[in-house]
Order: C-alpha cells, then sequence, then structure tokens
C-alpha cells in the first residue's frame, strides 16, 4: 500500500512539473526565451515530457534576477534616488521661502503704513 502511494505520488508530481513547464514555456516573453524558439520547447515539452520540461526548466529561459538588474539599475530605488523627485522638493522649498519672504515684505510694509490709513493708492 505504502509503495503504490509513493509510486502514484511520484507520477503526480512529474505531471506537475510537466504541467508547470508547458504553461511556463507558453507564458514567457519571446525575449526571455534561450536556446530554441517558444513553439519548438513547447513541442519538446510535449514530445519529451521529462526530459523536454527539465531543460526548459534549467535552459530554456533567462533568470529573473538577469533581467530586473537592467530595470533596477534605471529605476530609482527609493525617493531619495530620483533626481526628478529631489529637483521637485528643491523648488518646492524654493516657492516656500519666496512665499514667506513676500509675506514678511507685506508685514513689514503694512506696519509702516499709518494708522487708519490705507495703504492702497
Amino acid at each position: 500500500m505504502g509503495r503504490a502511494i509513493l509510486i502514484i505520488g511520484g507520477i503526480a508530481f512529474l505531471v506537475g512539473v510537466i504541467i508547470y513547464a508547458l504553461i511556463d514555456c507558453i507564458r514567457t516573453e519571446h525575449q526571455r526565451v534561450r536556446g530554441l524558439p517558444k513553439p519548438l520547447w513547447a513541442a519538446a515539452i510535449v514530445l519529451f515530457p521529462l526530459i523536454g520540461a527539465v531543460l526548459w526548466l534549467v535552459l530554456g529561459k533567462t533568470r529573473a534576477a538577469a533581467t530586473d538588474v537592467s530595470t533596477a539599475q534605471r529605476a530609482p530605488s527609493s525617493p531619495d534616488d530620483d533626481e526628478d523627485y529631489l529637483r521637485f522638493l528643491e523648488q518646492k522649498a524654493r516657492r516656500e521661502r519666496e512665499s514667506r519672504e513676500r509675506e514678511e515684505r507685506r508685514r513689514k510694509n503694512d506696519g509702516d503704513a499709518p494708522e487708519g490709513g490705507s495703504t492702497r493708492a
């Protein structure tokens, strides 16, 4: 009985690996496929199930880490690394500083005006 369960479990595992490899092959972008074109990889998985699936999983596509490195270098990893965001913060600080200076000048000019008089000309 235990031997039958082990055999059935092994067969189920192999079928799962083959199905996973076939779906993975179909869903992988053309740019990440290595060695053969996608249709030939899919045919190899179907015609030679175990060998084709293992070859696809080992050799068929580039690894995600290898392709993600190029995008990680282009995209900033945090707001501190984003030059556009830092430029935005500098402009915002400058606008706020200028606004405060205008407000201080306005208050100073209003304080110099005679009481009861209007500052409008």
